[in-house]
């Protein structure tokens, strides 16, 4: 029997209305929950984290209960608010929001759903604070960059930042451009391997037009370093073909990825949205899903057996295997956008130092030169798939008439530890010198393809593309 005879009706009608408010106003709030969490739970000395999808059916649920049963006790008589058809369809879209938030954490906490998404950094707020070299300096989007006007192994970086003699940034009428990107093996060199192939190009253009070459590398990049690079700045320079030496920094270990640590730079409003979301597991799985390069593989465990590093730490590549792949391909995809061609180069080695064990690049040197082939590999996939011109210098230099081209590292060419101490260019680099030969003869070969003819025929029909 209903117990409402003692209370009035309006204060029985009041009281639903109330909560029928509360209810609202509950699964209103708990998306900002949501967004500005995490919280914690403080139960004297103790603090418990309060995970959000935990928190979500709790309150509404509570106050729900409470309303049905003081509708129990009301009689049939009170009705708040549920009888307005504007309430109940605005607590039901609410209530499905906060459902949908809660239900898709907790699912992808279950699972244990993660992504590393990049730093913000806000527009004209880049931090120029800890450089890491008197010749390079910090940067929230490529990490670090090249001072102009420095010297670095014996050379002055130019004004657009590079290791490279000075060239204008602005290609002339009717010049062809080669754009050699790559990290140290491309910048090193006096001179670099790209002045040399300026030369050759030079002194015999491939075709009636006027040739130039130069590098836009930097020591130690990755490729994910030479993609954002090349979305930057190297658009700009208008190449007409672009080579590809990267592979050996990728694989290096490090505790963090590349892909973790650069920024990117956004507008204020965009960035504050994006901190916000950025621990979300929901706004990581729909970043994920809308653009696959932002999915990591897992950190992988250390081989204890070859164990070099303190065994409680765990090491990532800097660009995982299956993100190499991802990144080559959409390198290539934004310089066939730009009507460029796009050359991949292998990067050959020889037996590789133990120093790389003392770097904590890999855990031992058998490690590094498996995951090097592997790279190469992943490089010759890439050419393969996207039909990209590949230069093979791992297969060109695996002889043993080719072992005395390379450094004592096994890694660059020639004279590269000794660079910043030389009086002088040297008369000979014949790793380096070998290098520009075999880039000529491709670029060369590829002037008679039906790529360069199409490329040819869609500056024709776009002159104002092709003009600077």
């Amino acid at each position: 029997m209903p117990i409402s005879s003692g209370i009035p009706a309006r204060w029985r009608d009041w009281a639903l209305v109330g909560l029928d408010l509360l209810i609202l106003a509950t699964w209103v709030v708990l998306p900002w929950f949501w967004l500005f969490g995490p919280h914690w739970l403080r139960l004297g000395p103790v603090t418990l984290p309060l995970p959000w999808y935990i928190r979500l059916p709790a309150l509404p649920l509570v106050l729900l209960l409470l309303r049905l049963g003081l509708r129990h006790r009301a009689g049939h008589m009170a009705h708040g608010l549920m009888r307005l058809a504007w309430y109940r369809k605005l607590t039901l879209a609410t209530a499905s929001l906060a459902f949908f938030l809660g239900g898709g954490e907790f699912v992808l906490h279950l699972i244990g759903f993660h992504v590393e998404l990049p730093r913000v950094v806000f527009e004209g707020r880049q931090d120029p604070t800890h450089p890491l070299d008197i010749a390079v300096d910090s940067d929230a989007e490529l990490l670090w960059k090249f001072r102009p006007g420095a010297i670095f192994a014996g050379r002055v970086i130019n004004r657009l930042g590079f290791r490279e003699r000075e060239v204008e940034p602005v290609k002339a009428s009717g010049v062809r451009r080669v754009l050699c990107m790559g990290d140290s093996v491309t910048a090193q060199g006096r001179p670099c391997y790209s002045e040399l192939l300026d030369r050759r190009l030079s002194a015999a253009p491939p075709t009636r037009n006027r040739w130039e070459a130069f590098n836009t590398a930097v020591y130690g990049y990755s490729s994910l370093q030479g993609l954002r690079l090349f979305e930057l700045r190297g658009r700009a320079l208008r190449p007409d073909v672009v080579t590809l030496y990267f592979g050996w920094n990728d694989h290096w270990l490090n505790h963090e990825s590349d892909r973790q640590q650069m920024a990117l730079e956004v507008p204020p409003f965009v960035g504050r949205g994006v901190e916000a979301l950025r621990d979300k597991k929901l706004f990581q799985f729909l970043v994920w899903a809308l653009n696959p390069m932002e999915h990591l593989m897992e950190r992988m465990p250390l081989n204890k057996s070859t164990a070099i590093f303190d065994p409680a730490h765990h090491f990532v590549p800097r660009v995982a295997p299956d993100e190499y792949r991802r990144v080559l391909t959409r390198l290539v995809r934004e310089i066939r956008a730009v009507n460029a061609i796009p050359v991949l180069i292998t990067a050959p080695r020889r037996h590789l130092s133990t120093q790389l064990e003392t770097k904590h690049y890999a855990y031992t040197v058998e490690d590094a030169e498996r995951r090097h082939d592997d790279y190469v590999r992943l490089t010759r996939q890439v050419a393969a798939a996207a039909q990209v011109e590949m230069l093979d210098l791992a297969r060109i230099f695996a002889g043993p008439e080719c072992d005395a081209y390379f450094h004592t590292d096994g890694i660059h060419f020639d004279f590269c530890g000794t660079e910043a101490t030389l009086s002088r260019d040297p008369d000979r680099q014949p790793g380096l010198e070998r290098i520009a030969a075999e880039l000529d003869q491709k670029i060369r070969s590829i002037t008679q393809t039906a790529a360069w003819r199409a490329k040819e025929k869609r500056e024709a029909s776009h002159p104002a593309d092709s003009k600077e």
